[in-house]
């Protein structure tokens, strides 16, 4: 049977404090760093190692976890040029050719 999966909560008081700052729009700087670090550490486990060798499920499910800390990690650290250009690319691939039949 598979473990119960605790609702994570930030370890600091401070740190909750943060994140719900950050959700109402009006966290200071370090409130939106606190908030960002305990997110990809405590929550999304981004860095940490997804394996538990009693429960492959858990592995699966910290996976998922590192998944989206991936992502936002990823995110910030992708240069916004890169982005754009995609985000063009995508635009012209999507819009209808007028030579081509059906489109």
């Amino acid at each position: 049977m598979a473990k119960f999966i605790k609702p994570t909560l930030p370890k600091e008081y401070s740190d909750h404090v943060a994140i719900q700052a950050l959700a109402r729009g009006d966290a200071d700087e370090n409130q939106q760093k606190a908030a960002l670090k305990c997110i990809l550490n405590e929550f999304a486990g981004t860095y940490a190692d997804p394996f538990d060798p009693a429960e492959p499920h858990i592995t699966s499910f910290n996976c998922g976890r590192r998944a989206v800390g991936h992502a936002i990690v990823g995110t910030i650290n992708m240069p916004t040029s890169v982005v754009r250009k995609a985000e063009d690319n995508l635009k012209k691939r999507n819009t209808p050719n007028p030579r081509k039949r059906g489109s």
